[in-house]
């Protein structure tokens, strides 16, 4: 954690806002004011199929995007300072909800937690006031605003509901990212923030009930982690298992960025032998735009599951060297015109966790695609990704180079989406 603190030092010292109430803001981070990803077509489309593709397995897929602690708290800006004045908060509120409508128009059951929350007066925050992490009471209103969700949701009656109860399992002094980084500067600042850690108590044995298999995953960020004993823990699974009364499997990470979880348990056996009925993606606003397009085609692809062997366009065994490029040629990729056919690579655990892949078409145009894994994130040899979309042009070769470490024995297959 240091050396990330002193990695980013410059990047954020320099843009720490004091607002109001001793709430403390990265500017640079926190006060965007537009959302909406560049091409944001092709954004729907990958978002589209992925939806359809998991639907047909019987999961549907909730996205939880965190609006940023200026959102969420616009009555912690001070617009005395400086840092403050270009922010509008009504105008990253009206950008906000256009991004959301986005998300919807694609078919992607979308919390707006700016309405969902504001609606519920609670006397606490949603966020910490030195941290970008939500508070134990954020991820309870975030909790409660899915399960209102899944509530009217056409399949919720039919699930297998169990009773929860709420026990309170103990408490964690939270020093605040924010204050870390100033205090580089201003030395030990005397502020600690108070987290409660609580434990969903279901009142059957699950495994005896035949509940064995979660009706909801959850994947996100630190700010879904839980470990009800040890570390930080914000409850978000404690909360979700309360509120909706059914049973949960949490898959998120710290430190696996906003798509880490995600991906790490669509390529898992969990989610091949056991797609849950409901699928959460939390994913924050603070630090970057949660939506990227590398992590869309993997997203669009591994939706899919593996593929079926009448789907299978092309099919190969693949080594490559550390650093050397491989090129795919034959006559049984140009069947392939791009998206939504989709690439399944299966290698051994010690496979590559940075690869580029180039795909070429007859038109002449070539599409990258670079996947990173970093060290946080399970690497169980898995890969999948959809084809670029080239104008109806065929796909005449694949280039494939591992950038960390050999790749040997794969199994490559060209899938039909």
């Amino acid at each position: 954690m240091s050396q990330y603190m002193d990695k980013n030092l410059a990047k954020y010292l320099g843009s720490i806002a004091l607002g109001r109430d001793g709430w403390l803001f990265f500017s640079n981070a926190e006060l965007k004011m537009h959302f909406m990803p560049p091409g944001i077509k092709e954004v729907q489309a990958l978002l589209r199929r992925t939806v359809q593709r998991l639907n047909a397995r019987g999961t549907t897929l909730i996205f939880l995007p965190l609006p940023s602690r200026a959102l969420m708290h616009p009555d912690k800006i001070d617009p005395d300072n400086l840092l403050f004045k270009k922010y509008v908060a009504s105008e990253a509120q009206k950008q906000f909800r256009q991004y959301i409508s986005a998300m919807a128009k694609a078919g992607v059951v979308t919390i707006d937690l700016t309405l969902d929350v504001g609606r519920e007066e609670t006397g606490s925050t949603f966020y910490m006031a030195t941290d970008a992490h939500w508070s134990a009471e954020g991820a309870r209103l975030a909790a409660k605003a899915i399960a209102n969700t899944l509530r009217r949701h056409s399949s919720y009656a039919k699930l297998k509901k169990v009773k929860y109860s709420l026990k309170e399992v103990r408490q964690f002094k939270k020093n605040g990212s924010i204050k870390i980084y100033l205090e580089k500067i201003c030395g030990p600042i005397d502020l600690q923030e108070t987290v409660k850690v609580y434990e969903a108590v279901p009142d059957v044995n699950l495994q005896m009930s035949g509940m064995q298999n979660p009706a909801i995953v959850v994947t996100g960020t630190s700010n879904g982690h839980s470990n009800v004993r040890h570390g930080h823990s914000y409850s978000f699974p404690e909360f979700l298992a309360y509120y909706t009364d059914l049973p949960i499997a949490n898959y998120s990470n710290v430190g696996g960025h906003n798509f880490g979880a995600l991906l790490e348990f669509l390529r898992s056996d969990d989610f091949m032998n056991h797609p849950p009925r409901f699928l959460v993606w939390e994913t924050p606003f603070n630090f970057g735009m949660p939506i990227s397009r590398s992590g869309l085609v993997q997203l669009a692809a591994s939706s899919a599951g593996f593929c079926a062997p009448n789907n299978i366009r092309y099919q190969q065994e693949l080594s490559a060297e550390k650093g050397k490029e491989v090129v795919l040629k034959h006559a049984n990729l140009m069947t392939s015109q791009g998206s939504p056919d989709y690439l399944q690579i299966s290698s051994g655990t010690e496979s590559p966790r940075s690869m580029d892949f180039l795909f070429q078409f007859a038109d002449g145009k070539e599409r990258r695609v670079n996947i990173e894994r970093n060290k946080h994130v399970s690497n169980n040899g898995r890969y999948f990704i959809e084809l670029p979309e080239s104008s109806q042009s065929p796909l005449t070769a694949i280039r494939i180079r591992p950038k960390d470490t050999a790749m040997q024995g794969a199994t490559i297959k060209l899938c039909k989406g």
